[in-house]
């Protein structure tokens, strides 16, 4: 193959990653837009039939085995979109670093104003580091994190309060048992999912340095 056949498959190529990453960041926001508006709508309003069912002596049996099957289901689908979602995270980051990789080939010269040190330039190999904060540092990953774990620990309450009901367990005792469960279960989700994105943002790290890249931040 010749170097301007080369040239002009990695031009196509680069055209192609850009399309890619533009989808992959339209099914994201679409995501954000739906699940946690429509997610926690649905916990508020199961958790308020279940505390309802739950409150009289005897419950509402029939009630509250409705609440916690759909409360069973709601979780199973906010973690199934949580999975896509990271796994849309792993190759938005293989997407950055091939295009970095192309954008060195292609000889770009970084701008000088970048904030980046002067190199290889581009919109992939110039993105900025995360400089702001609130409260926590603003990165993509840290947001999702704090936005599906939550929800994730929510669709706990519910459920065991509707079990622990269904089990015999006293009204008081399984509510406050399943509002510390959910709390307790919302951090760690949110731990998890900051975790998992660390790792992979740490591998890709160690590509980009061994290709001559810049991070995947």
């Amino acid at each position: 193959m010749t170097e301007v056949a080369k040239a002009v498959n990695s031009e196509l190529e680069y055209e192609q990653i850009n399309e890619n990453f533009r989808s992959l960041a339209d099914v994201r926001f679409k995501l954000l837009a739906l699940v946690p508006t429509l997610g926690g709508a649905a916990v508020f309003i199961l958790a308020h039939l279940g505390l309802e069912a739950g409150k009289p002596s005897p419950s509402s049996y029939s009630e509250l085995l409705v609440v916690l099957l759909v409360s069973t289901f709601g979780l199973l689908a906010t973690l199934g979109i949580t999975l896509y979602d990271q796994r849309n995270s792993e190759l938005y980051n293989a997407l950055i670093h091939r295009a970095k990789y192309l954008e060195r080939q292609f000889g770009w010269v970084g701008a000088p104003g970048a904030l980046r040190t002067l190199g290889p330039g581009g919109q992939f190999s110039e993105r900025p580091k995360g400089y702001r904060r609130i409260i926590l540092k603003a990165a993509h990953d840290r947001a999702l994190a704090l936005i599906y774990g939550p929800l994730l620990g929510a669709w706990l309450f519910p459920i065991s309060y509707a079990g622990g009901r269904l089990g015999g367990m006293n009204h008081e005792c399984v509510q406050i048992g399943s509002a510390a469960l959910a709390a307790i279960a919302a951090a760690g989700c949110a731990i998890w999912l900051v975790e998992l994105d660390t790792r992979d943002r740490d591998l890709y790290n160690v590509a980009a340095k061994r290709d001559g890249l810049s991070d995947t931040s």
